[in-house]
């Protein structure tokens, strides 16, 4: 080698010598300078959140003139709607407000026994909510676990102050914002009131707009403006045209609040790394009964504007009260009690909304659950149903001249009639949207003109009654496969203002599903083709726990059970029980073990983290028992259960053959898995009943035994 090729080695390797020690030494620091650390100091981990709260705040106000403000809002970050159900749902006690104030900070369906003032402590002082000990005792007899105070809890572990600005009570700020920001032992470290006298507003008091100053860096600050609420409940003692008065002149001094101050401190906020909050935690009282949204708009450094949503709903513009606190506590990076049962919030990215189609989707939400509530489930309906099903029932298995041909044509068409009824009800939400009365007039007809086909056609009852139930069943599979617009606006779903099940399938539906499954399989049984059933069961029980389906495991527990059954349809007697108890149980735990290893993660549904932990199993298992006896009791479906399952063992015992008698006793059996692991068993189990027993009934009328026809024809 060269001394020129020397040299050039030697100052090549001290060149990468010195060039490799600089990235060594220098990337942790221009890591940390590009934000790329994986760990930062607590200090830059407590951001700011400021949190506006306006009880009494109503959809229309959004497109009112003198809220002005609502287009900036929706275009500087996520909008949407926020289902507002809290503990207080059913009771007449609880008060509605208070306890949306409570929810809010609990991260969970929490309830406040009555109004409660805090005492007149002035301002600028440090505050604790009277008895918050019984408070939490009276939430402790809820069916769920709740954890007063979460929201401040998570707030000081980021070492955020708690801070209240509140004017929606008397002499001194009400209860409802320090039940939001407090911690677990009931305390805010500082609360202002913010209320001025005025003899021409309502109660003689309004708010004071220069109470809401700039928050303190590093706090959790709650602002309550009061004025809507306050013009709402004095609207009874005025006339008509003062109470609008009254509300015009609320409106356009929120409008100021937002223009002058939130937005301002919104924007500040965001480019600092905070968040600013605007919600209503309860609906407003002249909302409809049905309605449980109220707006909600957020904004930060990681919100883009769009839709708000979240793993809770999976629905573009809707969150539960439940998601505030786990937001919040992700973007302090904390990790929020276990008895906070919201998922983090997002934006949906879809491009900035305006403030009409903000008013537009709640519109269409609340039609479309308005729907749901009228022409879904229908348990009297179906009752009356069953009652007349079960009166052919009994004249066919009792009476010697109603004959096999003549029950076969009565059967029918009602079997038909059902079957349609549920097909439609299942395609609902792919139809256009249409008003009740529009929807009345389309399942009338659909009832009327099936039933007339199967009168005029019985040789082709069966195939109509399997043709709507294979059609069920694959608009219940897409529904939770991927279009998921057929499962949420369907009428057998859960509507949105209920906060029961967001996205997949409810007990109603599944009810309707498995009924459908059931009378198919019972076809495939009558052909020898059990195995195929045990397969298709299977599968559908898959379907139904999957994570992104919706995870409805109570549905996916009465698959397993059906084809345990089916796996055991041609063994003898003795052997049928055992096996059927044996490859349930494999069935089930499979499925379970299933949803533990697969539903995980952020967008993970409600089952996985809840079968993880042995105490919320314990809860699940408390919570159906519960709810399914007061079902028993209270509920329109139980008659449909019991008149169903009554019906459904009274054909078993008086000798049903064939494909009917196979239907029949895996109908009851689905029925009672459906029953025992459904939250709403009740519920699930009658629906099931309601649309398996007719389809069985007309697909598979009664044929009587060797030995019933010798006996009819004696008595003749």
């Amino acid at each position: 080698m060269s001394g020129l090729d020397k040299l050039f080695s030697r100052r090549s390797r001290r060149l990468i010598s010195a060039l490799t020690g600089a990235a060594v030494l220098g990337a942790p620091g221009f890591a940390v300078a590009q934000g790329w650390g994986t760990s930062r100091p607590s200090s830059s981990r407590a951001r700011s959140v400021v949190l506006l709260a306006v009880p009494g705040l109503r959809p229309s106000d959004l497109a009112r003139p003198e809220l002005g403000i609502a287009d900036r809002i929706a275009a500087a970050g996520a909008i949407g709607w926020m289902n507002c159900r809290s503990g207080a749902s059913g009771s007449k006690d609880a008060d509605p407000v208070a306890s949306g104030f409570l929810s809010l900070g609990a991260g969970t369906r929490a309830m406040s026994p009555g109004a409660t003032t805090l005492p007149d402590i002035g301002t600028h002082g440090p505050a604790t909510i009277p008895d918050f000990r019984g408070l939490q005792l009276a939430n402790d007899a809820l069916p769920h676990r709740v954890h007063l105070g979460s929201l401040g809890d998570v707030c000081r572990m980021a070492g955020l102050s708690l801070h209240v600005v509140g004017d929606e009570g008397g002499g001194s700020p009400a209860l409802g914002g320090a039940l939001l920001a407090s911690d677990s032992a009931g305390t805010v470290d500082r609360l202002d009131a913010a209320l001025i006298r005025d003899e021409t507003a309502p109660y003689g008091r309004r708010a004071d707009l220069s109470a809401y100053a700039t928050p303190d860096e590093q706090s959790l600050t709650v602002w309550v403006f009061g004025d809507l609420l306050r013009a709402e409940s004095y609207a009874p003692l005025c006339t008509p045209e003062m109470a609008r008065y009254h509300r015009e002149t609320a409106l356009r001094r929120l409008a100021a609040l937002l223009r002058e101050r939130w937005f301002p401190v919104a924007q500040q906020a965001a480019m600092r790394g905070g968040q600013a909050w605007l919600l209503s935690p309860a609906t407003s009282m002249a909302a409809d009964p049905l309605d449980r949204l109220t707006p909600v708009a957020l904004i930060g450094p990681e919100v883009r504007p769009g839709w708000i949503t979240s793993p809770t709903t999976r629905r573009p513009g809707v969150i539960s009260i439940a998601d505030i606190v786990p937001t919040i506590a992700r973007h302090l990076d904390v990790q929020p009690p276990s008895e906070v049962v919201g998922r983090p919030a997002r934006s949906s990215r879809a491009g900035a909304p305006k403030a009409t189609d903000w008013l537009a989707l709640h519109s269409r939400l609340l039609a479309t659950s308005t729907i749901q509530r009228r022409l879904g489930p229908l348990p009297i309906v179906r009752l009356a149903v069953l009652l007349i099903i079960g009166l052919q029932t009994l004249l066919a298995y009792r009476s010697a001249r109603f004959g096999h041909a003549l029950q076969s044509r009565i059967a029918g068409p009602p079997g038909v009639a059902i079957a349609a009824a549920a097909m439609l009800q299942a395609w609902s939400g792919a139809l256009p949207r249409m008003d009740v009365a529009a929807g009345a007039v389309l399942l009338a007809g659909t009832v009327l003109v099936a039933a007339g086909v199967g009168s005029v056609t019985p040789h082709l009852v069966r195939a109509l009654i399997m043709a709507a139930c294979a059609a069920t069943i694959g608009a219940c599979l897409l529904g939770v496969l991927g279009f998921s617009a057929i499962v949420t606006d369907g009428w057998l779903s859960y509507s949105v203002m209920e906060a029961a099940r967001w996205y997949g399938i409810g007990n109603e539906m599944a009810g309707a599903l498995l009924a459908a499954s059931v009378a198919l399989a019972a076809q495939s049984l009558r052909a020898g083709r059990s195995w195929t059933c045990v397969a298709a069961f299977i599968g559908l029980g898959l379907a139904l726990a999957w994570p992104s389906g919706g995870a409805n495991l109570g549905a996916a527990v009465a698959a397993a059970t059906g084809a345990a059954f089916a796996a055991s349809a041609g063994l003898p007697r003795s052997r049928r029980m055992p096996i059927l108890l044996t490859v349930s149980a494999v069935l089930v735990l499979s499925i379970v073990g299933l949803a533990v290893l697969m539903d995980t993660g952020a967008a993970a549904s409600h089952i996985g983290p809840a079968l993880g932990n042995v105490r919320s199993v314990g809860d699940i298992a408390s919570r159906k028992i519960a709810l399914n006896a007061r079902l028993l009791l209270m509920s329109p479906w139980s008659p449909c259960l019991l008149v169903g399952a009554a019906m459904t063992g009274f054909a078993l015992r008086q000798g049903a053959q064939g494909a009917l008698r196979a239907g029949l006793t895996m109908l009851m059996v689905v029925a009672a898995a459906l029953l025992i692991a459904n939250d709403s068993g009740v519920v699930a189990a009658g629906m099931a009943f309601s649309v398996g027993l007719p389809a069985l009934m007309g697909a598979f009328p009664y044929e009587p035994t060797q030995a019933k026809r010798v006996a009819d024809d004696a008595d003749r």
